[in-house]
């Protein structure tokens, strides 16, 4: 019996490796440029891992000239992963052996992934990095403005063990300072560039006469809504989680409930609730305005929206209001009035200290009732102004968190990943 499974698991282990020309044969053919672009003439060539997690970046890189950038295909990805999913060792040694036979089609120089925590990610990337192509992650989850967020996100990544890369570029000083201090990443090995995609908002924010809000002929009012588990990962509470009382439930129920009651006693004023998905997130909002028997069909105002972009519904409102998101600081910096809805759950026993920017409240207009947070929407449709002595906090606020204000975020990932491609690996990794 052990002869027989001894001899089962070498004619395995030889058929996978048998196996990895066609398989990159294959993965080779469903490769695809991202953005294709008149590149410089001998560009630095990146291969991008789980590319649909990060497309705005990875276009903005490959618009500049400096980069020819291919999306590696997921279905590939996790395939190749789930080859030797019970065998770390022989896993390894495939990914490894992948990627050699891969840059013979696709001759890349960098490998680029986007979170830390990504568990389809962190193989391919130690196994570039082995094979001496330098892994670099553009960490996109940094906005964690409380201790026991950030806490939470150092934890998670130290799940996975120490970074295994040759560079992770980070949006804000604080998060580098967290990872660097638990001993997730050395200080050589991390950088601050801010947040690309806000180079262009930072700069329109900037500008006189940006705001299209008094073009349109109705004003706007915007909600950017937010997933029952925001911050409350450390808990592990999904985004949706199968119990909704595990999360933001009764803050989620009354604000929105509230904006679209607003929107049936203001025909006159247009209302956009504006999620990052459709599915469980808008069903969710659907019923609970069925539930409280506000009929969406016949609310003409009022439009669920997850496509469209952030930055111009910002611009084309004349209020915004946000719970713990980033929305918050650049609906600010675009000097748009602030309304933070803050009741429900917020004093709850395992809900005090996730609610993002607590201390910086002052700054905005917070509602303490679901009455409050439509009658203050109210107030600033009639009174949009903001106050000017807030304006130098708010802004000293994103850039904190959020991007420098001097529009430099994306010249600095592509002056490092420059760098790094024509460097090459410094550091290797053991995993």
């Amino acid at each position: 019996m052990l002869a027989r499974k001894i001899f089962k698991w070498f004619v395995r282990v030889f058929a996978d490796f048998g196996l990895v020309l066609p398989l990159v044969m294959l993965c080779a053919r469903k490769t695809q440029l991202i953005h294709p672009s008149a590149a410089r003439n001998e560009p630095i060539i990146i291969l991008a891992l789980s590319p649909a997690r990060f497309l705005g970046d990875l276009r903005a890189l490959a618009c500049s000239g400096t980069f020819t950038i291919y999306s590696m295909p997921e279905y590939w990805q996790y395939a190749a992963l789930a080859l030797h999913a019970y065998d770390s060792k022989l896993q390894r040694r495939f990914l490894t052996r992948f990627l050699h036979v891969y840059r013979r089609y696709i001759p890349f120089d960098v490998v680029v992934g986007t979170s830390v925590w990504y568990k389809q990610d962190i193989p391919w990337g130690a196994a570039a990095q082995r094979s001496g192509v330098p892994y670099v992650i553009l960490h996109k989850e940094c906005f964690k403005p409380e201790p026991v967020q950030t806490q939470a996100a150092v934890e998670k990544a130290l799940k996975f063990g120490p970074f295994m890369g040759e560079r992770l570029l980070v949006h804000n000083e604080p998060i580098a300072r967290a990872f660097i201090s638990k001993g997730y990443v050395s200080k050589d090995e991390v950088d601050v560039c801010g947040a690309m995609r806000m180079d262009d908002f930072v700069g329109r924010a900037k500008s006189s006469g940006v705001s299209c809000a008094a073009q349109r002929k109705r004003p706007l009012v915007t909600y950017f809504s937010f997933a029952l588990g925001l911050g409350l990962d450390d808990r592990g509470v999904d985004p949706f989680p199968k119990d909704p009382r595990l999360g933001w439930y009764d803050l989620f129920c009354g604000s929105h409930l509230a904006f679209a009651q607003l929107a049936l006693r203001r025909p006159d004023v247009d209302f956009v609730i504006k999620t990052k998905w459709l599915g469980q997130w808008t069903k969710l909002i659907e019923q609970v305005l069925q539930d409280g028997d506000v009929e969406l069909d016949k609310l003409h105002n009022l439009n669920i929206q997850s496509s469209g972009d952030a930055h111009s519904l910002i611009f084309e409102s004349l209020v915004v209001c946000s719970f713990a998101s980033t929305t918050i600081l650049e609906a600010s910096l675009a000097r748009k009035p602030v309304i933070i809805p803050h009741f429900g759950e917020v004093d709850k026993e395992g809900f005090r200290g996730r609610v993002k920017l607590f201390d910086s409240y002052s700054l905005f207009d917070v509602a303490e009732t679901p009455n409050d947070f439509a009658q203050r929407i109210e107030e600033r449709l009639n009174n949009p102004d903001v106050n000017p002595k807030l304006e130098l906090a708010k802004r000293n606020l994103f850039e904190r968190w959020v991007s420098p204000l001097n529009e430099s975020a994306l010249k600095r990932y592509i002056e490092i990943l420059s760098n790094v491609g024509e460097r090459g690996v410094t550091s290797q990794s053991d995993r």
